[in-house]
């Protein structure tokens, strides 16, 4: 009987913890601020609790809601309120301006210079002399700002008017047809067909992916199920 009620009580915290997830937001790890990631770590910590306390699960349940909420007020809050945003979440520190290293600002972030070039050479500057401004984020990431005589070239640099580019929509994944992306495109499943069949294939399910851009122009990839890279 207890094997059962840890086995219930184990089910009802992985779905309270999917929908408070859902509740308080999408948010990929690198968005998110230290307080977003120790609240997180709680909130799981009592989700386990609550898988194996059998005698009050209801006290756990309360306690990740609290978190919940208190996680949601803070967004509101930081998203109305520059101030507050700055308190809770911090402010961007400038690292290195104009060939200067500012060391007052090192100190402030907690991090030395060696932790600060592998950050530049993760975004691609293995030379900081290449590197006007750098900034760390509130997130803990780097972001850069080369000098213009170390920045790639764009087409308006070399005066070319390039075409603009789209978003390529997939129509078929894993040999499932994308309905809602073909609505998207005003498009239909007859003529998606027919554009395979006019590219040799005859089965949709028997592809692995099939894109399309904006001009209607497909691309199929097949399902190979042996290596053939060279």
């Amino acid at each position: 009987m207890t094997i059962i009620r840890v086995i219930l009580s184990s089910f009802a915290s992985i779905v309270a913890l999917f929908f408070l997830c859902k509740f308080i937001g999408y948010r990929q790890m690198s968005q998110m601020s230290l307080f977003d990631y120790i609240n997180g770590i709680t909130i799981g910590s009592i989700a386990a609790e609550m898988a194996t306390d059998l005698e009050n699960p209801l006290h756990a349940l309360i306690a990740m809601a609290i978190y919940s909420v208190v996680a949601v007020a803070l967004s509101i809050g930081t998203d109305k309120w520059l101030g507050f945003s700055r308190f809770v979440n911090g402010y961007p520190l400038v690292l290195l301006d104009n060939d200067k290293l500012l060391y007052e600002n090192f100190k402030k972030a907690k991090i030395d210079i060696e932790e600060f070039q592998i950050q530049c050479r993760n975004c691609g500057y293995f030379d900081i002399t290449t590197i006007q401004t750098a900034l760390l984020e509130p997130n803990g990431t780097v972001s850069i700002l080369p000098k213009a005589t170390h920045r790639p070239a764009t087409p308006k640099d070399l005066s070319i008017k390039a075409p603009q580019d789209y978003m390529v929509f997939n129509l078929v994944l894993d040999g499932i047809m994308i309905v809602s992306n073909l609505k998207i495109l005003d498009l239909d499943e007859d003529w998606l067909i027919k554009q395979l069949k006019s590219q040799g294939y005859n089965d949709y399910h028997e592809l692995l992916l099939v894109t399309c851009n904006h001009k209607h122009e497909i691309t199929a990839y097949k399902r190979y199920k042996k290596n053939h890279a060279s």
